[in-house]
């Protein structure tokens, strides 16, 4: 999950090494104002689609080597 965290005002995101996420303002470090979940899938975006449209650009794909391997046996042919 990819999270998203917010300092507040006048505050930037400190990361330590060890991965502990704090807010630091120039003096003092101060705990984070807010976290929220990120989606990394598009709002709105149906797998069936997505597959649907993966399986066509695939056979695309498919016709468009075996047209190319075609043209390629009847060159040798003649």
């Amino acid at each position: 999950m990819i999270y998203s965290f917010q300092c507040a005002s006048g505050s930037v995101l400190d990361v330590s090494p060890s991965g502990v996420v704090t807010c630091y303002d120039g003096s003092t470090f101060s705990a984070v104002v807010s976290v929220q979940p990120v989606s990394i899938q598009p709002v709105g975006t149906d797998p069936v689609t997505g597959f649907t449209d993966g399986m066509t650009l695939g056979w695309g794909v498919a016709a468009a080597m075996a047209a190319a391997w075609a043209i390629h046996a009847m060159r040798r042919a003649f």
